[in-house]
Order: structure tokens, then C-alpha cells, then sequence
């Protein structure tokens, strides 16, 4: 129950059939759905202890971020009761994904749900419209394809949303697959790829682009890497400009919407600047009126979290990223299941990261889960640093062969795709402190090796970090530092191009 009411939750909140459909709107069916949720989670046979909730990283990273959301507040109780919802619902879909393969099955849902909107949205050019989209894509629109939904009206928001939608399918239905899964995932690709083309939008241009050349060299060989680099720079880069409205890219002084980002990014340093606790939740629009008598939004949750929280907000938000980032980085898999999963959450997680400069995602629905998704993934991890009932001993490594001649600090690299480790290599060893962070390391050897002979190499399973460090704060804090700089750059860029 408790893992269809989060999946009914992430359903109910991309289609939103309440806002189109005036009886479902009556039963208020996602908070219908956060009480089915919170309900079943409590009523698990295993129940929940006070360790669960704060296992991760990521927990704390929250908890501490939900803590300053409310407390900083110029009206915390109004503030608890607009965001407790989503906060709770990091907490539930934790809670739920209990194993990879729920994780799996919740990331393609997700996936199907990207498809729908696209699906719909490009419905509604042809007739089929019970959103009533037509008139506004056509109309306030200017042809630019939108969804006539709250979080889908206009087609920056749109195109932002299914960029995601692309790595997913890759990742999902593509990558280390059959010839029948690539064939039918290419032809799906042709979904989200028609109805970001058909929303002319820059930005998801950008972010589509980003996303795509971050996913696809992600744990590939440097050589790789640097031929994909120079494809996307070359090849890559001529077909992104010859995209609709890039061309306005060359020319952002006159340009009305770039003028806007241009005004809301310097509005937003000022308020980070001069409000140590920032503007407060949900104050920017308000703000940025009465100074300037128009209104703007942030244009980026980069903006918004710093504006509204202050910099010890945009921190911790970066922090709750840098946690996500980390945990995709250096965790070791044992199957391609469990891959799989790492790479597609990894797509969803740069998509949001690109995205979140061009868009305000800081209080979506969308960050919550993500965040939730991967926190549930690290959870699955630190299994392997923990005795299962029926599974191998704590401290499960991998020896691999490594020919003799080759220096103790050369990296595995694996050619041909990721494959699992066969059960041939798997040897027991004693448990590891927690402490130990290696991931990768060459197995001491008390004699030498003879001429010929191969160097065994362990790499350990799961993820061995799961502590914030000081090492983390401060490099969370460069995070924070690289943030602004890059947010004062793009102003600079924006205003004198």
C-alpha cells in the first residue's frame, strides 16, 4: 500500500486531473494521497524506529534545511503548514523504496508520468485537449507548445520537465539492453525529443544538452570522454544553435526575457546580501514589486533559495545536492540492476542541477523526490556494509586480476559496458572501520610476485560514506562560493552580450 500511494502521489502530481477534471478537483486527491502514504508507512509490520528517519546524510542535510525553512521564516507557522507536505513526503518515499527493485519500478513510473505529460501536451495540437492547452499554446503562447496545468502553462516549464524524460529512457531502456529494448527506446525517444523541439524553448535546449553529454560520459574511460567532449563541442554545439530562438542567444542586451533574468538574478544578490536569514518563503514576487512596481520571479531556484533564505540557506540546499552528488559518485555496484538505477538517477540529478539555473524548482515536489529516490539508493549501499540474514559477511569485496607490471595506483576500467562481477571473483574478507572511505585499493601482498604473475586488486562494494565530515562542509561551502560566482558571471554575461 504505502509504495502505491507514492507512486498514486507522483502520478496525481504531473497529470493533475484535479485542475482539468472539476469532480476529481472536489476529492482533493493528492492529500488523499499523503495520508494513504503516511498512513501505510506507519502501519508496515516492521514498523519505523528513530534510526530509519535519520540514516543518511541526506536525512540530516534535510532535516536541517527543513529547520531553517520554518525557523527563518517571517511567518514559520504559516511556513510549516505550506511545506510540511513535501518534507514529510522526502520521508515516505525514503521509507517506501526499500530495496532496488522498487526504486527501479518508482524511477520508471516516473519516467512513464514525463512521457504522458509530453503525450498530452502534443495532444492538444491535434484535437485531443481536455486541458484546454490549444488556446494558450497558440494564442498566449505564440505557438510555443504548453500544457494548460499549473506547473506545465508555459513552455519553459514544460520543456525543462521532459528534458529529464530523455536521459531516463536512455538509462532505462537503452543502455546495456537487447537489440529489441534499443530499437523500441529509440523510437519512444521520439516523444519528449518532438515536444521540447515544439516548445522553442532556450533554456531546455541548454539543459537538454548539458544533460545529455553529462549522462552519457558518466563513468566512461577519460578516452571516451574527451572524443564525446569534442563531438558535443563541434557537431553538438552547430546543431543546438541551429535550434528555434537560439539565435537570440547572440543578442541578449534587447532581449525582454533575458533583461528579466537579468533584473531578477542582481534583485536576489542584493536581498542574499543584506538579509543574513534572507527575504523569507514565498516573499520574492512581493519583494521585487515594490521596489521595481512589475512583477518577476526568480528565474532560477539558485536565485530564489538565496533570495528567500539567505546564503546559510542556499548552503544547506546546495548541501542536500552535494550529498545526492556524492552518493552517485562513490558508490560501488555489485549488479547491473543497481547500475542501472545509479545512472538513472544520476540523469534525473543533472537534469535538475542544469535546469534549476534557468527555472525555480527549489520548493517542487520533483527535488523532494528526487532527493528521496537517491537517499533510498545510498540506504541499499550500506547494505553491504551490514550483515544480512542469508546474504554474505559485512565488508563484501570483489578481487579482480590486475596483469603484473602495471603500477599499484592504475583504476579498474571496465571496456565494453558496465558488467557485474561473476561469483568466481567474489572472496570474503574481514569488515572494514567505518570510517574507511576507499573505495578502490590494491591488496597488500606479502611475497613478491613472479615474472608474469597478475596483481590482485579489491574493490569494495556498496558505499562506505555516510557521516557529514568537516571535509564535506567545506566542500559544500565551495560549492556555495562556485554558486555565486557563476550566478554573478551569468549577470555579467547576460547584461553586456
Amino acid at each position: 500500500m504505502d509504495f502505491f500511494a507514492v507512486n498514486l502521489f507522483l502520478g496525481l502530481y504531473y497529470i493533475r486531473p484535479h485542475e482539468w477534471i472539476p469532480w476529481v478537483g472536489k476529492l482533493h486527491p493528492i492529500l488523499l494521497s499523503v495520508i494513504v502514504a503516511i498512513f501505510a508507512v506507519f502501519r508496515r509490520p516492521e514498523g519505523i524506529s528513530k534510526s530509519e528517519l535519520l540514516k543518511t546524510p541526506h536525512d540530516w542535510m534535510m532535516l536541517f534545511y527543513f529547520l531553517w525553512f520554518v525557523g527563518t521564516s517571517d511567518h514559520p507557522i504559516g511556513t510549516f503548514m505550506d511545506v510540511n507536505n513535501v518534507f514529510a513526503f522526502y520521508w515516505i518515499t525514503v521509507l517506501t523504496l526499500t530495496n532496488i527493485e522498487r526504486i527501479l519500478k518508482f524511477l520508471t513510473w516516473w519516467n512513464i508520468m514525463i512521457l504522458a505529460v509530453a503525450a498530452m501536451a502534443i495532444a492538444s495540437e491535434f484535437g485531443i485537449d481536455p486541458t484546454h492547452s490549444y488556446e494558450i499554446t497558440e494564442w498566449t503562447m505564440k505557438g510555443r507548445l504548453s500544457l494548460n496545468t499549473s506547473i506545465f502553462d508555459n513552455p519553459n516549464a514544460l520543456g525543462h520537465s521532459i528534458v529529464a524524460g530523455v536521459v531516463m529512457i536512455y538509462f532505462l531502456w537503452f543502455w546495456n539492453q537487447s537489440i529489441v529494448g534499443k530499437t523500441a527506446s529509440s523510437i519512444i525517444l521520439i516523444l519528449p525529443l518532438s515536444c521540447i523541439y515544439l516548445t522553442a524553448s532556450k533554456g531546455a535546449f541548454l539543459s537538454g544538452f548539458a544533460t545529455v553529454v553529462n549522462a552519457v560520459t558518466f563513468r566512461r574511460p577519460l578516452a571516451v570522454k574527451i572524443g564525446i567532449f569534442v563531438v558535443a563541442g563541434t557537431a553538438g554545439w552547430f546543431a543546438l544553435n541551429s535550434l528555434p530562438r537560439m539565435q537570440e542567444l547572440e543578442y541578449t542586451r534587447n532581449n525582454q526575457a533575458i533583461s528579466a533574468r537579468v533584473a531578477a538574478f542582481g534583485f536576489g544578490l542584493d536581498c542574499m546580501q543584506t538579509h543574513f536569514t534572507g527575504i523569507g518563503y514565498g516573499n520574492f514576487e512581493e519583494r521585487f514589486f515594490e521596489r521595481n512596481h512589475y512583477l518577476r520571479t526568480a528565474h532560477s531556484s539558485y536565485v530564489e533559495a538565496g533570495s528567500e533564505l539567505g546564503e546559510p540557506g542556499l548552503y544547506l540546499f546546495l548541501g542536500v545536492l552535494y550529498c545526492c552528488f556524492r552518493t552517485l559518485l562513490t558508490a560501488r555496484t555489485n549488479n547491473n540492476e543497481e547500475e542501472r538505477t545509479r545512472r538513472v538517477l544520476f540523469g534525473l540529478f543533472v537534469s535538475y542541477v542544469v535546469s534549476s539555473w534557468m527555472i525555480c524548482w527549489t520548493y517542487r515536489a520533483t527535488f523532494f523526490l528526487m532527493v528521496a529516490a537517491i537517499a533510498a539508493f545510498h540506504r541499499q549501499m550500506l547494505k553491504y556494509n551490514t550483515p544480512q540474514p542469508g546474504s554474505q559477511p559485512a565488508g563484501l569485496e570483489i578481487q579482480m586480476a590486475i596483469p603484473a607490471g602495471i603500477p599499484t595506483t592504475a583504476t579498474v576500467v571496465r571496456t565494453g559496458g558496465w558488467q557485474p562481477p561473476s561469483a568466481a571473483t567474489l572472496v570474503k574478507a574481514e569488515p572494514r572501520p567505518a570510517t574507511d572511505i576507499t573505495a578502490l585499493f590494491i591488496k597488500p601482498e606479502e611475497e613478491k610476485l613472479k615474472p608474469g604473475e597478475d596483481r590482485p586488486v579489491i574493490v569494495k562494494l556498496g558505499i562506505q560514506w555516510n557521516r557529514i565530515t568537516v571535509l564535506d562542509l567545506i566542500c559544500i561551502a565551495l560549492v556555495t562560493y562556485a554558486t555565486v560566482q557563476f550566478w554573478l558571471y551569468s549577470m555579467h554575461k547576460m547584461h553586456n552580450s
